[in-house]
């Protein structure tokens, strides 16, 4: 277990740090997101699928065989996608996403 005193003076060392990397030159518009450790199939969903090949930018992540992790910088139109997707009732987003 973390020690409780050890983790304060952590999170006042990190108060105020921003951890977001700037945005690409020429895509300021584009958002940065983290996307959690999320099974392989879901990964191809999220970026092939959905967002679109040309609606994101890699910035890196980890591969632990059949689940990734990863960072990413997404255009407005991948988000414009993202948005319509959850905006979906729940059973047709089930639906969507890969078994």
């Amino acid at each position: 277990m973390a020690d409780p005193a050890a983790m304060a003076r952590l999170n006042t060392l990190l108060e105020g740090v921003d951890f977001t990397p700037p945005s690409p030159a020429g895509k300021e518009d584009w958002v940065y997101r983290d996307i959690p450790l999320v099974a392989k199939r879901y990964w191809h969903f999220l970026t092939k699928e959905l967002l679109g090949e040309e609606n994101y930018m890699f910035i890196a992540g980890t591969d632990r065989g059949d689940s990734v992790r990863g960072q990413l910088f997404i255009s407005p139109q991948g988000m414009k996608n993202l948005s319509a997707f959850n905006a979906l009732p729940d059973e047709e987003r089930t639906a969507r996403i890969p078994e």
